[in-house]
């Protein structure tokens, strides 16, 4: 017993002293990194992704970029919620509609960027943006 935790430590130690420890428990399609001097990110490609998984607790900026997310619905970012989501970038991912409510429990967002979302109308994402329940103004990037 004593030799398989001091194994563990010792494995957990060298990793995070080259300044990144990479997570099991990302999606497939996904890679989640905890960097000293970057974020603790996770970015998600693949047109075969077609949702938005769960991901480890310490991720704070998400990525998902061309997938085949088409139709955000109310509970679309359910999943974001288990983390304390700083960031969300969607670039590329075919969307065509985001539920009016589906920001609303994103509480700790403070940076939106959707980019090259060319079949999601405005009017779309300003409404749903619009009902953000974020006590700070976040940033967003259209």
């Amino acid at each position: 017993m004593r030799i398989y935790v001091l194994f563990v430590l010792t494995v957990c130690y060298l990793n995070i002293g080259k300044g990144y420890v990479m997570q099991k428990e990302c999606h497939q399609n996904c890679k989640c990194a905890i960097r000293r001097s970057k974020k603790r990110q996770a970015v998600c490609r693949g047109r075969d992704l077609h949702y938005i998984p769960q991901f480890p607790e310490m991720i704070l900026s998400v990525i998902m970029s061309g997938t085949n997310l088409t139709n955000i619905d109310k509970n679309g970012f359910k999943n974001l919620t288990y983390i304390r989501l700083k960031e969300l970038t969607l670039d590329n991912n075919l969307i065509t509609f985001i539920h009016e409510d589906a920001f609303i429990n994103l509480k700790y967002l403070d940076s939106l960027s959707i980019v090259q979302e060319t079949n999601l109308a405005v009017n779309v994402i300003k409404v749903s943006v619009g009902k953000m329940k974020n006590k700070k103004s976040p940033i967003f990037i259209f």
